[in-house]
């Protein structure tokens, strides 16, 4: 079985049930077998597990923007990378200030680098 890495926010989420949902029996019937861990606050312990990419086949994240610190450390350590993007991560639903939306900018962006670093290292 090759494993992948789920990398969530919220297991609870309807998004991550009927996407991960639906695509979890479809792909074990082709060998692959979804390892899934809600991405931890706690700084040291999300870097241990963003670390752990490596021994995977691949990692899906879902609806989830890196910081750039974290995007480095996926894109140096991720074989393949699969971004589950069902809404518009990029925009905030309710009015924000300057810095929330120059972070959330600043976080598409390393995450949108860390996904054409790592198909453009692999043959898609």
């Amino acid at each position: 079985m090759k494993q992948i890495l789920v990398i969530t926010t919220n297991l609870q989420q309807a998004s991550f049930r009927l996407w991960i949902g639906a695509l979890r029996p479809l792909l074990g019937v082709r060998g692959f077998d979804f390892d899934v861990q809600v991405r931890p606050k706690n700084w040291f312990a999300r870097r241990a597990m963003l670390r752990t990419a490596r021994d995977y086949h691949a990692v899906i994240l879902h609806r989830k923007l890196l910081d750039p610190a974290d995007a480095r450390l996926l894109r140096r350590h991720a074989r393949r990378l699969l971004y589950s993007i069902d809404d518009a991560v990029m925009y905030h639903a309710n009015s924000v200030g300057r810095f929330s939306q120059w972070r959330t900018t600043r976080r598409f962006e390393a995450t949108a680098r860390v996904l054409d670093h790592v198909i453009a290292g692999n043959e898609y």
